[in-house]
């Protein structure tokens, strides 16, 4: 009988672990908590799916993620939203950036570490294999998001 009881709670504690869908990531937490009218021009670009934004600070001037905030949609996963720090440098002050001509990616000019925004801020090209970090999006209407850890 013990054994059954050893063996069940064996059993939830490693499906209870195993189940975090959030990869690991050395940027640090911080609050998050941005709202994003798409009715305002600065955010209706995302409507488009594989279209994305960056966002340093929130309309009360207060900055926003880690190193400010990649924003946008993926044409397979929906609203979607990334800190800009770049996980192989784990600094604020080397951040990612949209890259000119190329939907849906961004790029490290320090370290060349290119990440796939569509498909989990993935490292596609370059040294990196963390992933983007990355904060849950809630659509609240067809006008309104909100992004939150």
């Amino acid at each position: 009988m013990r054994r059954l009881i050893f063996s069940l709670l064996f059993l939830v504690g490693f499906v209870a672990t195993s189940c975090n869908d959030t990869p690991p990531t050395s940027i640090p937490n911080i609050y998050v908590y941005l709202e994003c009218s798409l009715a305002q021009s600065q955010y209706a670009p995302i409507r488009t799916p594989n279209q994305f934004i960056a966002v340093q600070r929130d309309l009360k001037n207060i900055p926003v993620g880690y190193a400010g905030l990649l924003i946008g949609q993926s044409p397979f996963n929906g609203y979607c939203a990334y800190d800009m720090c770049c996980p192989v440098e784990t600094t604020r002050s080397v951040a990612v950036h949209l890259k000119a001509g190329a939907l849906g990616i961004a790029v490290c000019n320090k370290c060349g570490e290119e990440y796939d925004l569509a498909n989990g801020g993935y490292p596609m090209k370059g040294i990196g294999k963390e992933y983007l970090k990355r904060y849950t999006v809630n659509v609240v209407n067809e006008d309104l998001i909100i992004v939150h850890n």
